[in-house]
């Protein structure tokens, strides 16, 4: 009986430790939401791994790393994905009719692309868009290999795939080619700097110590 006691206080404490935590939780629930999803969401479960930095309460883009994405850049990318994408453009027309929240995910997509390949040159950028349109084949012809079951269908598809591989390996090869080239080219500015430093070595020295020495000390706000 004693035993049985033990258990039963035992159990009582973790249910109290359990609501103990449980509460807390339920008065952060964002407008609107059941507060039961506090209570039945896992901690693993996606909406416990959202990052509530990333939206404002309307639940809109707020920004992209470093940068807010504002109107003007809506503008800027949309001009882009119009001018090299315009299926991707025309989907996200439609999206943004029939379903804003699909259409918010699709426009960060085309931001990334945009912000890795707007300063490259024409010709890169040509081969970098390409790129971004075979890896979409891709992914559609691979779907619809895996959903036929017609011999004939699979050889046609897998022929296809095999080009479309192709296209993506020649525009991958030149748009690293191009990366190798600008590294290269930053190298060897990077030796002549080094070179240079190196000779004025005690011309250098000089110079920062006389800027010390000249310059009155730096001292913090308010002090």
């Amino acid at each position: 009986m004693k035993n049985v006691i033990n258990r039963q206080i035992t159990a009582l404490g973790a249910a109290v430790l359990a609501a103990a935590l449980v509460v807390p939780t339920l008065g952060r629930d964002a407008p609107g939401r059941p507060p039961a999803a506090a209570i039945t969401a896992p901690a693993t479960s996606p909406a416990n791994l959202r990052r509530p930095h990333m939206h404002n309460a309307g639940g809109r883009p707020r920004t992209f790393g470093a940068d807010r994405f504002t109107e003007d850049k809506v503008k800027e990318v949309l001009a882009f994905a119009k001018k090299h994408l315009p299926e991707e453009y025309k989907r996200f027309e439609t999206l943004r009719k029939e379903n804003p929240r699909q259409a918010r995910r699709a426009i960060r997509r085309l931001w990334w692309l945009y912000k890795r390949v707007r300063h490259l040159p024409p010709e890169i950028q040509a081969a970098a868009v390409a790129k971004h349109r075979l890896n979409v084949a891709i992914f559609q012809t691979r779907r619809d290999f895996l959903r036929t079951e017609d011999a004939s269908r699979k050889a046609e598809l897998t022929k296809k795939l095999q080009t479309l591989l192709g296209k993506q390996f020649d525009n991958d090869q030149i748009v690293k080619e191009y990366r190798i080239k600008v590294l290269a080219q930053q190298l060897a500015e990077l030796k002549a700097e080094v070179g240079r430093r190196k000779k004025d070595r005690s011309k250098i020295i000089a110079e920062r110590l006389k800027r010390l020495l000249s310059s009155a000390p730096a001292t913090r706000s308010g002090a």
